[in-house]
């Protein structure tokens, strides 16, 4: 197990430290989590690729699951997000002018 974690690039989880070692130890064990995980990501960045393309907004900036689609004008991005809490979906601003918006998958 402990060539596997070495091979993966695996978190070493303490036992005596994390109340939940078990079941980390076992969501990575098989890959399956990173592998769920690189598919949905792929899919998020499609989704917003597809999104900036229709609206003619900068291509989205990101990885996994952790992506953020890029606005041109300050605050738009503050806009949307308010307009998404509004419908039930839950999104963060990030820039220095809020002109990112970002995924907050759940």
């Amino acid at each position: 197990m402990e060539a596997r974690r070495a091979q993966r690039h695996l978190p070493r989880v303490q036992p005596g430290v994390s109340p939940g070692a078990p079941a980390l130890e076992l969501f990575w064990s098989d890959g399956a989590l990173e592998a769920r995980t690189t598919a949905l990501g792929e899919r998020v960045g499609r989704a917003l690729a597809d999104t900036a393309r229709r609206y003619g907004l900068p291509a989205p900036r990101g990885g996994g699951l952790a992506w953020g689609l890029p606005f041109r004008r300050a605050c738009a991005a503050r806009e949307v997000c308010d307009a998404a809490y509004q419908g039930g979906l839950l999104l963060e601003t990030a820039g220095t002018n809020d002109e990112v918006a970002k995924v907050l998958p759940r």
